[in-house]
């Protein structure tokens, strides 16, 4: 899917957030009451809460390609001054971040009729990644691994979902924690830990088919 404001499905298990492509520029971004998870700012949500976080040099490679990209190290050391500040800035702002929400494209799976609900296809074994080893997990998958919906809607929406099984699932929730993980692989990854409070459904033309309070 080409939207970059849409995140696309890339297995059961492992999915992968489409992001806007940011410049060469460092910016600071401002603390917003619920923040959309990116490529751009786990980081620091991620670091910002870490026991023991990456190095200013390592992050400072991460958000400015002129430093990443500089001649030697003379030019680096100097660009370093100037980008700790922000790098300080945009940690103390994911630090005060307490709501996050991912938008996560999908193919809807069919109706079950006995719990009637749609599955989100989503588990403990779900998991989000990012760039540089990051990733989003959640704490609390079972709680909306269905969205219930009424049979009579669910059945309003056939003629749509023969077009198109195509959809959206807006997780929203809180941070609970962050830790080092490895995958099957053997690779260190970067985890962000989720509590997820509420799920929005959502048809690709952005019609609504349920939102759900998870407790």
């Amino acid at each position: 899917m080409s939207d970059s404001n849409t995140n696309r499905l890339a297995s059961a298990v492992s999915w992968r957030v489409m992001l806007m492509t940011f410049g060469l520029s460092v910016l600071a971004a401002p603390v917003w009451a619920q923040v959309r998870v990116t490529d751009g700012n786990i980081l620091f949500l991620y670091e910002s809460r870490a026991d023991v976080r990456a190095p200013d040099h390592e992050l400072a490679a991460i958000i400015s390609k002129d430093y990443k990209d500089a001649a030697d190290e003379f030019t680096r050391h100097d660009l370093l001054q100037k980008i700790k500040p922000v790098i300080e800035r945009r940690l103390s702002e994911a630090e005060q971040t307490e709501r996050v929400h991912l938008v996560i494209g999908s193919r809807l799976g069919n109706y079950d009729f006995e719990r009637s609900a749609f599955p989100s296809d989503m588990s403990d074994n779900t998991y989000i990644a990012f760039d540089r080893s990051y990733r989003v997990q959640f704490d609390n998958a079972d709680r909306f691994a269905f969205i219930p919906v009424p049979q009579e809607e669910a059945r309003s929406l056939a003629g749509a979902l023969r077009i198109s099984r195509a959809v959206t699932f807006r997780v929203e929730g809180t941070i609970s924690r962050v830790a080092e993980d490895w995958d099957s692989a053997g690779s260190n990854q970067k985890v962000v830990y989720m509590q997820v409070d509420r799920v929005v459904l959502s048809m690709k033309n952005n019609r609504q088919i349920a939102s759900l309070e998870v407790q």
